[in-house]
């Protein structure tokens, strides 16, 4: 093993000649100690910049860590409530409800933008995407019969009262 580093320091000497560098000092002792305390105004300086970063560093940490924990909320001293993402079924089935919505509100004369529909159907396409066509389909009638139960208006045209149902 010695063998071996012998050959190394003897290769580094060699590459550091050729390199033009000046000879490398094997007796460590000639270091700096980093337990001296220090002996400059500049060095100083450099580990108090050293020492407030790292407590900068603590206070990031330590920010960082209290907004991870922001999605729990106390709603009373007893009960914690975690604020979990929706499922895709819970977003999609609200997403629909609030299709729903704008058809009415267009059928009672309440023009709706073009961006907003736009949004609207690309947050469905994706939320179906999800959760899978199929029970994309099963909530879609679900939740245009109970939208209709609820409001007396059909999700689909905005009409009040008439006798056709969802397919």
């Amino acid at each position: 093993m010695s063998d071996y580093v012998a050959k190394a320091r003897d290769a580094s000497r060699r590459w550091r000649a050729a390199q033009g560098l000046p000879p490398r000092e094997d007796d460590l002792s000639a270091l700096p100690s980093l337990a001296s305390p220090p002996q400059t105004e500049k060095t100083r300086e450099t580990l108090a910049r050293g020492v407030n970063a790292i407590e900068e560093t603590k206070e990031t940490k330590e920010k960082k860590t209290n907004e991870s924990l922001a999605f729990l909320s106390f709603s009373s001293e007893t009960e914690l409530r975690l604020k979990l993402p929706e499922s895709p079924t819970v977003a999609l089935r609200r997403a629909y409800r609030e299709w729903f919505a704008l058809t009415v509100r267009d059928a009672d004369g309440c023009p709706i933008t073009s961006a907003t529909a736009h949004a609207l159907h690309q947050q469905i396409i994706r939320l179906t995407d999800d959760a899978g066509p199929l029970w994309a389909d099963a909530l879609f009638t679900d939740t245009l019969r109970a939208f209709r139960r609820d409001t007396g208006r059909c999700g689909l045209c905005g009409g009040l009262g008439h006798p056709h149902e969802a397919a």
